[in-house]
């Protein structure tokens, strides 16, 4: 299975939009998003923050690929602590309400 792994990555709060593109290019997203497999994300346990910003600059154009929140949870599988993953839920949802409200 396919990783994006922020555990060797220095930090705990993840913020920016410009930071969230720099990630997207790093971890090659855009090839990622065509894998036929689910990619497994992986958050530190002590990791404290992910802003809006940082997500979507990262994984905005995923969703809008995927189409749903369904979809889009389902190729990407995040591993993070019970906080990180609420924060990502509502930045998804958010995403999809935007995205169907300006098609």
């Amino acid at each position: 299975m396919p990783t994006i792994d922020f555990t060797n990555i220095a930090g705990r709060i993840y913020a920016g939009r410009p930071n969230g593109i720099k990630a997207r290019e790093f971890f090659n997203v855009n090839a990622l998003d065509s894998e036929e497999a689910n990619i497994q994300v992986i958050f530190p346990d002590n990791a404290r923050s992910i802003s809006s910003s940082f997500f979507l600059g990262m994984f905005g154009e995923s969703i809008r690929r995927a189409g749903s929140k369904e979809e889009f949870m389902e190729h990407f599988e995040f591993r993070a602590n019970p906080h990180i993953r609420e924060q990502i839920s509502k930045v998804v949802d958010r995403a999809i309400v935007a995205m169907n409200y300006n098609p």
